[in-house]
Order: structure tokens, then sequence, then C-alpha cells
């Protein structure tokens, strides 16, 4: 994977345009993997949507799935 692909991927599934790398991973791009932060996707999820595990017992997986797509969640397990 590429930075051009996850720059796409962010814009396209999520509507994230600017400060996209805030979602890289720092320590593992500087071994050269392009890999999502995790925890700063789960905070924006979180400024979303809401507490989503207790409100709708989803994981993170889950609710990419429900309000944003298959797609989207298979881009994001594709950049873990």
């Amino acid at each position: 994977m590429d930075n051009k692909e996850f720059y796409k991927g962010m814009r396209s599934h999520f509507g994230i345009t600017h400060k996209a790398n805030e979602y890289l991973d720092e320590l593992l791009l500087r071994i050269g993997k392009v890999s999502i932060n995790l925890f700063k996707l789960d905070e924006w999820l979180h400024s979303e949507i809401g507490e989503y595990e207790t409100k709708e017992g989803l994981s993170m997986n889950g609710v990419i799935a429900k309000y944003y797509g298959e797609e989207a969640a298979n881009f994001v397990k594709k950049f873990i």
C-alpha cells in the first residue's frame, strides 16, 4: 500500500481530505509501512458517531461498516 492510495481512501470513504496524514501511524511510517493509526481513527469515529460501543454494541469495524460501508471497513483492514 502507498500514501496515494491511503489519502484517496480517506477522502472517498470518510470525507477526510485535509490533515489525513494525522491518521497515519508515524512509527510504522518511519520504517516504510503505510498504516492507519487506529487510535486516531477511533477518536474521529467517536466525534462523528458518539459512543458506539455502549450505545449500539458495535466494534470499530462494525461501526465503519454500518455508517460508511463494507468497502470502508475493508480499506481500514488493508491499512492495519
